[in-house]
């Protein structure tokens, strides 16, 4: 199996996530953690949505709802696309192309650019999550956002044997 096809298998599997934001910059911004579902569409063999909801918690004890919606798509041998889809899905916002460095890690090719902060991204594949790691950096910003998504437990066959393949 090939590391995009392993990738979006490993994908489809997401059913829930938890996420860490802190700075290192300052002491008094934002920091919490956050935790949700997610709930999975795949459009295509090449294509894979992530609905995703929760609540996050500011250190400050403030609690927000959240929600997103990603889509990642293959767009080439080795390559796979992340798109916000904020606008919805004829007007997705470009954030990423992420190639692969080795058989379970994936990065951004190249940094996206909002107003003045630069975000990029790494992903971990392991066997029962899924982890990726957001910087942002910018003038006044010195982020990092690590979000875990776990992964449903194969039960039928053919998840079985996807999941021998990624072991």
């Amino acid at each position: 199996m090939s590391a995009v096809s392993y990738l979006l298998v490993c994908l489809r599997r997401c059913r829930e996530l938890r996420f860490i934001a802190h700075r290192d910059d300052h002491a008094k911004t934002w920091i919490g953690n956050g935790v949700g579902s997610v709930a999975i569409e795949s459009p295509s063999a090449q294509v894979v949505i992530f609905n995703e909801s929760g609540t996050s918690r500011l250190t400050s004890g403030r609690e927000l709802r959240f929600t997103n919606v990603y889509r990642w798509s293959l767009v080439g041998q080795r390559v796979v696309r992340l798109e916000h889809l904020r606008f919805g899905q004829n007007r997705p916002v470009y954030l990423f192309d992420l190639a692969p460095e080795d058989e379970s890690t994936w990065a951004s090719v190249t940094p996206h650019h909002c107003r003045y902060d630069l975000y990029s991204v790494r992903l971990e594949l392991g066997q029962d999550a899924v982890s990726l790691l957001w910087m942002i950096v910018g003038p006044g910003k010195r982020e990092e956002i690590e979000c875990v998504y776990s992964l449903r437990v194969p039960d039928s066959p053919s998840q079985q044997f996807y999941s021998k393949l990624s072991a």
